[in-house]
């Protein structure tokens, strides 16, 4: 017999179902203790089906085994690492993963350009479906048998937050991934190994249930799941395994009498892999009587177990023995490369060792397939691990915690050497450097010093979540939470991954890492579904963390201010994407103030200059937090609540910090934001440089999807200065690069943009020296951008501040084609068409803001629909519209007689209002213009000059308008709103009237305002002068 393993009954009856060609879907979770045999079991049913050690693929007639894929290994623990590997290992006519290939491609080219959100969480679930269909494909002509080994790992890898809320059908983890893969089998058999998962198998069967229901209505037979209690030997299996051990090791032959077998049998629980370590101390040391006593002493196992280690240390030669020490300290296997790192002038005996103790059964040696640093080839490695019982025995008798910690170092030496190699041959790709190797150093990273290695984890995660790597974020996750099984009590013998050094370790060093790290994996799942799109989730979990994040922060306050206020961070960034943005502003503030409590104002004012007082954890962390804060105070206050200057300060502040940390694409886009309220306000110099700046920093970072965010937001920046050539060429370059990623949100963007630059040529057909058929056809091209825009962000990416951009801009589109319609001379058919879709959308536009306390927004769409009716030539509706905008806008930022404009806080100060009102007042100033224009002629044929009072109402109101548009930002912003519509008005003015509107009538109401004295120079005299 070439194989370690004893056949086992139940061995047959799997087998069975198998070779049985029914067209059936078998699942089995083969559940027992360490050490009972289920990898052996499944090599058992491996070579059966063809394969040399089961380990390997096989086929056999049309059944295809998988080989066994082992859950803990480096390339299996991740999805694309399963996806991989199956694809492999299983039989194909060369097209059935097309499909899955071209998802994955579009995926990975969709983070590496800086893609996050909905769009690339659709896209990874198109992944996990087209490799499920690729599966199906295969089912078609083959009987499937996959085996999956060590499953337990699924349901140890969980952390806190979602053992509590019971997050396991999420497909990003590769528990919820063989999940979603074994509901949508279409026939075959799986192998679940493993010691007791009672999560996981909830979570299967409620999955099963639901594909049962789907397959009944399809005519499909169901799935079926069978839970089995893989047992001890019984007593034929005993008597089989006793006398190939004999065979094996024949020095045996004279020492194993019945008594001994029987005692054996009695103590070890019929376990194989216990009996193995009791006979290989008897192998090892011959003495018979040492052994016998230990068996019948309490606690028997163990002392056989201190015998075997104590005879390798003291009687096996020094190759094993140092063998021996390095198994059982590279928890993430023993390899030819590292171990001549540790023992390079002894590597060649040591490797022939290595591979002599291949045979020993508490041995493990596997196939991993490891990255070539640099590329994305992959090369297979033979890799060495002991037996999961074997490491806990070795550490309670080898191992000590000092010695853990040194040796661990040495090893955690060549994971850096190997990751600073593979950065360098990284430089200038976007992605994580060897993302296998960052994952398996964490176990070293924590075993040297497990403060420093939290630390580590906490960044490395923040930016794996971030960057949109989901599967490096989740492998990082298991690890952290598989080191704190480790660490933890041992619970039940056989099902427990405790380890005593690490509990020592972690009780000696960092007795909060389980506290520690319940508050930082409330954080990350609602970061990591923040980034994602899935907000109604990030929500969920950040209300029912809420109470224990705060009950943490309340029985230390210096320990969890900055934890807690992360946690802060995301769960109003959550709900700030959930429109909920009162809520999520209070939630800022108490960050700030909460920041405040924790450092004094001069700590933070002098961080940028003596970061050496601080922790450059900690202040990496402050910093994030901060700068994340203000950006996204700002982006509220500029996107939602029309508050620029405060937004632009929050900008400032956050810039600041991310400089500090050197948090590049965080700075990157507050640039972006800054630059895009900058335009708001007029200023174009720095609005284009700070777009500009962010611009390049993306560029360089090789983030083409966010480059192409900002190619869009320089677009938006040209068309607010009139520069409408340069705006619709960057806006064609990021719609085309948008196409190209095929990402709905940035296609909605650059339609939105593309839309507005083309309703804009229709609306400044004069200005820009356009014929009027010309203009016509813009703002066809105007209607089609903007109603997919409609259609993308109504449907598929249900962004409302974005559905009420795009509904707003739909509408004016109708607005401009409706005034050129009147200019040609068009049927009034064709006209009352184009003035009721204008009303019709902007009555959208208002009711979509309006629902989500869009007030700004709201009031823009009323203006704007004010414009539409004076154009109609409908007065009286217009001023309705008008009047109900100032009644909208708090007195406070209104030009009263007498009082003139109050003083408003920066603090509280809505810029947006002064804007808003200066817009009324123009609109109310051409509304004066155009009746006086009837008065003065007749309403079939306005007179070209209006009457006397008209023009000076006309004058009155555009007075006001320079004034609130001084007060909105200043001189620049009046030229370019004001000059060309007065200067249209009046160039008509009969002189003496100028004379009167200047010398008297503009001094008195300045006067009865109490507005600026300057307000009748400068503009007004430029414009009057001409005359």
């Amino acid at each position: 017999m070439d194989h370690l393993w004893i056949p086992r009954r139940i061995a047959d009856e799997i087998y069975e179902r198998i070779i049985t060609e029914d067209q059936s879907a078998v699942v089995y979770l083969i559940e027992a203790p360490a050490g009972m045999g289920k990898t052996f079991l499944a090599r058992d049913l491996g070579t059966r089906l063809g394969s040399p050690t089961g380990y390997e693929p096989a086929q056999r007639g049309k059944i295809a085994w998988s080989g066994i894929l082992d859950i803990y290994d480096p390339d299996t623990n991740s999805n694309q690492g399963m996806e991989q590997r199956l694809i492999r290992n299983l039989p194909q006519s060369g097209y059935e993963f097309d499909a899955y290939k071209e998802a994955r491609t579009l995926y990975d080219a969709w983070f590496k350009g800086g893609v996050t959100g909905g769009s690339l969480e659709e896209q990874r679930r198109a992944v996990e479906t087209a490799f499920a269909k690729g599966l199906e494909e295969i089912a078609k002509d083959w009987r499937l048998v996959f085996a999956f080994d060590t499953v337990e790992r699924l349901e140890w890898a969980a952390d806190p937050t979602q053992k509590e809320m019971g997050l396991f059908d999420d497909t990003a983890s590769v528990m919820g991934w063989l999940i979603f893969q074994i509901s949508h089998l279409r026939q075959g058999v799986v192998l679940l190994l493993g010691r007791r998962a009672d999560r996981f198998y909830e979570a299967l069967t409620k999955a099963v249930e639901r594909a049962n229901e789907d397959r009944a209505q399809n005519g499909r037979p169901p799935i079926e799941l069978y839970r089995v209690q893989l047992g001890p030997l019984d007593e034929a299996e005993l008597k089989e395994f006793f006398s190939d051990r004999m065979n094996r090791y024949p020095v045996l032959r004279p020492l194993l009498a019945e008594d001994l077998r029987i005692l054996l049998a009695r103590q070890t629980g019929g376990n194989p892999l216990l009996l193995d370590l009791a006979l290989q101390a008897l192998v090892e040391t011959g003495d018979l009587t040492h052994i016998r006593q230990a068996l019948q002493a309490p606690g028997g196992l163990k002392a056989v177990g201190r015998a075997l280690i104590g005879a390798y240390m003291n009687l096996a030669s020094p190759e094993r023995q140092t063998l021996l020490r390095y198994l059982a300290l590279a928890r993430n296997g023993l390899f030819t490369d590292l171990l001549r790192f540790l023992e390079p002038q002894w590597v060649d005996d040591l490797i022939r060792e290595l591979e002599r103790m291949e045979t020993l059964p508490f041995i493990k040696v596997r196939q991993v397939s490891a990255v070539v640093p640099g590329s994305d080839e992959r090369v297979e490695r033979r890799t060495y691990f002991l037996h999961d019982a074997m490491y806990t025995l070795c550490d309670e008798v080898l191992l000590t915690p000092e010695q853990v910690r040194q040796d661990s170092r040495r090893i955690l030496t060549w994971y850096e050497d190997h990751i600073a190699e593979a950065s360098m041959a990284q430089r200038g790709r976007r992605a994580f450097p060897a993302p296998d190797l960052l994952v398996d150093s964490l176990v070293y990273r924590m075993r040297v010093d497990p403060i420093a290695g939290y630390q580590w984890y906490l960044q490395q995660s923040d930016q794996a979540i971030r960057g949109a790597q989901t599967g490096l974020d989740m492998r990082l996750r298991d690890a952290m939470a598989l080191f704190l099984v480790s660490a933890s009590s041992e619970e039940e013998p056989g099902y427990s991954l405790s380890s005593l050094i690490d509990r020592a370790n972690v009780e000696t060093l960092f007795p909060e890492l389980v506290d520690d790290f319940r508050l930082d994996s409330a954080t990350q799942w609602i970061k990591r579904y923040t980034i994602r799109g899935k907000m109604d989730l990030a929500r969920r979990v950040g209300k029912e963390s809420l109470s224990v994040a705060e009950e943490m922060h309340r029985r230390d306050p210096q320990r969890y201010a900055l934890p807690f206020a992360e946690f802060l961070l995301w769960y109003a960034q959550a709900e700030m994407y959930g429109y909920e943005i009162s809520k999520a502003e209070e939630m800022y503030n108490q960050i700030v103030d909460l920041i405040g409590d924790r450092y004094s104002p001069a700590e933070l004012a002098e961080i940028s200059s003596k970061k050496e007082g601080m922790d450059p954890f900690d202040l990496w962390r402050l910093c994030l937090v901060l700068g994340r804060t203000y950006n996204n105070l700002g982006y509220m206050r500029w996107m939602y609540q029309g508050k620029y200057r405060r937004a632009i300060r929050d900008f400032q502040r956050a810039i600041r910090f991310f400089r500090i940390a050197n948090l590049e694409e965080e700075l990157a886009n507050s640039n972006d934001n800054m630059g895009r309220v900058y335009a708001l306000l007029g200023g174009e110099f720095r609005s284009l440089q700070l777009i500009q700046n962010g611009m390049g920093i993306r560029k360089k970072l090789r983030l083409s999807y966010r480059e192409a965010l900002s190619a869009n937001s320089l677009a938006l920046a040209l068309l607010r200065f009139g520069r409408i050539d340069p705006a619709l060429r960057a806006a064609e370059d990021a719609l085309s690069r948008f196409r190209r990623a095929e990402v709905d949100r940035g296609i909605g963007l650059g339609l939105l943009t593309r839309g507005m630059i083309y309703r804009n040529l229709a609306d400044m057909w004069r200005e820009q020296g356009i014929s009027p058929d010309d203009a016509m056809r813009f703002t066809d091209l105007a209607e089609a951008d903007l109603k997919e825009a409609v259609r993308i962000f109504s449907v598929s990416v249900q962004e409302p501040i974005r559905e009420v951009q795009a509904y707003n801009e739909l509408a004016c589109c109708y607005r401009a084609r409706h005034f050129l319609l009147i200019y040609q001379g068009a049927s009034e058919s064709e006209q009352e068409i184009a003035l009721a879709q204008g009303r019709t959308w902007f009555r959208r536009a208002i009711k979509a803001a309006t629902e989500h306390n869009y007030t700004v927004e709201e009031l823009d769409s009323l203006q704007d629909l004010a414009v539409l009716t004076t154009r109609a030539g409908q007065y009286e509706e217009a001023e309705r519209h008008l009047e109900e905008i100032r009644g909208k806008i708090p007195d406070e930022y209104k030009i009263r007689e007498g009082v003139g404009l109050a003083e408003v806080p920066e603090a509280d100060r809505v810029d947006a209002y002064y804007r808003l009102m200066g817009q009324v007042e123009l609109l109310a100033g051409a509304i004066a213009f155009e009746r006086g224009r009837i008065r003065a002629g007749s309403p079939n044929q306005p007179a070209e000059i209006p009457d006397r009072e008209a023009l000076l109402e006309t004058a009155r109101h555009y007075l006001l308008a320079v004034c609130y548009f001084n007060e909105y930002s200043g001189e620049t912003f009046v030229n370019r709103l004001t000059y060309a519509r007065i200067y249209r008005r009046f160039q008509g003015c009969p002189p003496d009237l100028v004379r009167e509107i200047t010398q008297e009538h503009f001094p008195r109401w300045i006067e009865e305002y109490r507005l600026p004295p300057e307000l009748a120079q400068g503009l007004f005299q430029d414009v009057f002068g001409l005359f």
